[in-house]
């Protein structure tokens, strides 16, 4: 859905920032498929997106990622930009309970470097503002994977 204004796509915005405490932001991109030169498709980026993310909640809740669904907050919206030539993912999360911005920003890189269709670019900052959504949704709410959407559960 493209917004008919800036203003409304303001206001989702705003909606996604009251979903979560979100604390940290990042953005990955990945890289071309080795046998073919080619660049990654949607479902692929969805696809390695979705492994990091349970990788993240495996290295913060372990086993209790799968046996009691803890997982932190999450969302990411997936572009591909200069003429579908630059596939990347803008995210933001929030912090489990025992861990710090430093440390899961080493948890985020460590996890990120075990998948290899994820570029070495892996740009971590703080959350400060819904503004981040605002940028995040430039593109329109149709790149934002809304079946991805995952509040806190720990």
């Amino acid at each position: 859905m493209k917004f008919a204004t800036d203003a409304d796509r303001n206001e989702y915005a705003q909606w996604l920032h009251g979903l979560a405490e979100w604390r940290i932001t990042f953005t990955l991109t990945f890289t071309k498929i080795k046998a073919t030169g080619d660049h990654r498709s949607v479902s692929s980026v969805v696809h390695t997106t979705r492994h990091l993310i349970r990788l993240i909640n495996r290295g913060c809740f372990g086993h209790g990622a799968v046996r009691k669904g803890y997982c932190v907050a999450s969302l990411y919206v997936v572009e591909f930009g200069y003429g579908g030539r630059h596939p990347h993912v803008h995210a933001s999360i929030s912090l489990p309970p025992d861990y710090d911005y430093h440390s899961m920003c080493r948890l985020i890189h460590e996890k990120a470097r075990k998948l290899h269709s994820i570029d070495q670019q892996i740009h971590l900052q703080k959350y400060t503002d819904f503004g981040w959504l605002d940028y995040c949704l430039k593109t329109g709410s149709e790149c934002l994977i809304a079946e991805d959407i995952c509040q806190a559960n720990h």
